[in-house]
């Protein structure tokens, strides 16, 4: 038993140490959309969007909002930017950031 326990410590040692020299995973750096892009989405489609995410960013669900911006990443490439920002804050759980960018997406 204590050598199996002596094994384990040492695996978990040396997986913490590999973990250690690779460091930290480097930031993604995600742009703010610009307003030009912005207005390049039709505005029902943007209307949309911000109505569907508002209600998953009310709600709490990373995982709809995420769902959300890759269907309409795929309705219109001018969403792409959008959709990458958004997702970005559902990794950070910024769910104020979130609405706040549904509403400006509606204007």
């Amino acid at each position: 038993m204590n050598l199996a326990l002596g094994e384990l410590k040492h695996a978990l040692q040396t997986a913490i140490n590999a973990v250690r020299i690779l460091g930290p995973e480097p930031a993604k750096k995600t742009t703010k959309p610009s307003a030009a892009a912005l207005e390049e989405i039709p505005a029902q489609l943007a209307k949309e969007a911000a109505d569907q995410i508002r209600a998953a960013a009310e709600m709490g669900d990373v995982t709809r909002i995420k769902t959300i911006a890759e269907e309409f990443r795929s309705k219109s490439e001018a969403f792409a930017p959008i959709a990458d920002r958004i997702i970005q804050m559902t990794e950070d759980f910024d769910f104020d950031g979130i609405l706040k960018f549904a509403n400006n997406l509606n204007k």
